[in-house]
């Protein structure tokens, strides 16, 4: 290379632009640059209701699901009678109904428990059973 070259270049090097060219060249290469931080908030918005669109229609799919399948509703609930009297005995009819579901699932227990014992009892199945039947 030419030594004059190597002397123009390090001059040029030292050059500054004044500063008011250096702004309108920034403006300038700001309005030709496509933003790209604009669209940042549109994204996030765009995938915000997107979510909440799945949920939606996860929703109601669901629905749609229960209602074809021929999902039952629940019985209404009876009224609790004014009278104490009566609560009460409703109150024992149904602890009674309770009950005696509760012992004829026992009951199928036992046969299966001594179905795969052949006929004889576990040990603490045993003494389960003696102490309820004492107490009961």
């Amino acid at each position: 290379m030419d030594p004059s070259l190597h002397q123009l270049i390090g001059k040029l090097r030292d050059e500054r632009c004044p500063r008011e060219v250096v702004n309108r060249a920034r403006s300038r290469i700001a309005l030709e640059r496509p933003e790209s931080r604009d669209t940042l908030p549109y994204l996030s918005m765009v995938a915000a209701v997107t979510v909440i669109l799945f949920f939606v229609v996860g929703i109601s799919y669901q629905v749609s699901m229960n209602t074809r399948s021929g999902a039952v509703e629940p019985a209404p609930v009876a009224e609790i009678p004014k009278d104490p009297d009566q609560a009460m005995e409703a109150t024992m009819a149904s602890l009674a109904y309770m009950g005696s579901v509760i012992v004829d699932s026992c009951q199928k227990a036992e046969g299966r428990i001594l179905a795969d014992s052949n006929g004889k009892l576990p040990d603490p199945y045993l003494k389960l059973r003696t102490y309820l039947s004492q107490n009961l």
